[in-house]
């Protein structure tokens, strides 16, 4: 039984890259096998609700620092009781382990207790580095997938400059938050580079008037994407059509050019 602990405390830790925040959760595990041997039994009821409550204070050292005061309210048992219940507890021996070992920890008045499961044993700890560093890495390939907020106000600024000959001036903290909401993976990336050309470069003919004679980014991010998309895709649309049309009157020359040739 010395390699398979009865008692073990297992952490999940877990990085996500969208919210930069670290979660770990943790689970008190109990082998099964003594379970059905009679576990339950030998901690007794009693005991075992304060058993779990210490395990659930266990840190990734396999240490639980609780107070009695605190075991008894969790535990719904009077103080007395809980120092009764522990001093029992570290007396129980289950199949040659026992299951909770204690130390005093300081000095004088300020002691405390200090508790241990069997060899401390903790299960399923990740390294948060390399937790961290795969996370890191699934968010560069989607990046690399689908262009951000910079990209595509650069992608803008660009076409901009090319179609009117001036500059556009970024409101960062404004329009990227809305490039953020209302364009980022909404389109796929050559898709949107496409329908920003078309909007940027047809502003004047389809859509400019005197109050707004230039397109912005905020127009961008309400309406003109999605008008200048329906517009792009109609177009698009009607080109792939004629070329189909242009490459079946090819197809259907050489055909009747085939068939004057060996007059069938």
């Amino acid at each position: 039984m010395e390699n398979n602990p009865i008692l073990a405390v297992d952490f999940k830790t877990e990085y996500n890259n969208t919210s930069d925040v670290i979660t770990t959760t943790r689970r008190a595990c109990v082998d099964m096998n003594a379970i059905q041997n009679g576990l339950i039994k030998k901690i007794g009821a009693n005991r075992l609700p304060l058993l779990l409550v210490i395990l659930s204070y266990m840190d990734k050292d396999g240490k639980a620092f609780p107070s009695q005061r605190k075991l008894a309210e969790l535990s719904g048992q009077s103080v007395n009781t809980v120092n009764k219940l522990i001093n029992e507890l570290l007396e129980l021996e289950v199949d040659g382990q026992y299951l909770l070992r204690r130390e005093l920890v300081g000095s004088g008045t300020r002691k405390k207790s200090m508790y241990f499961i069997h060899r401390g044993e903790v299960t399923g700890t990740d390294a948060f580095e390399a937790v961290k560093e795969l996370n890191a890495q699934e968010a560069k390939d989607v990046v690399t997938k689908t262009m951000n907020s910079k990209e595509i106000a650069n992608h803008f600024v660009e076409v901009f400059k090319e179609t009117y000959g001036q500059g556009y001036t970024v409101n960062y903290g404004r329009e990227y938050k809305q490039i953020k909401d209302k364009l980022v993976g909404t389109y796929t990336d050559d898709v949107l580079k496409s329908v920003i050309e078309y909007a940027v470069k047809h502003y004047k003919t389809e859509w400019a008037n005197d109050n707004y004679p230039l397109p912005t980014i905020p127009m961008l991010c309400t309406w003109l994407a999605n008008t200048a998309y329906g517009k792009w895709s109609q177009e698009k649309d009607t080109a792939q059509e004629q070329a189909n049309r242009t490459a079946k009157a090819i197809e259907q020359d050489d055909t009747d050019r085939a068939l004057d040739l060996f007059d069938i």
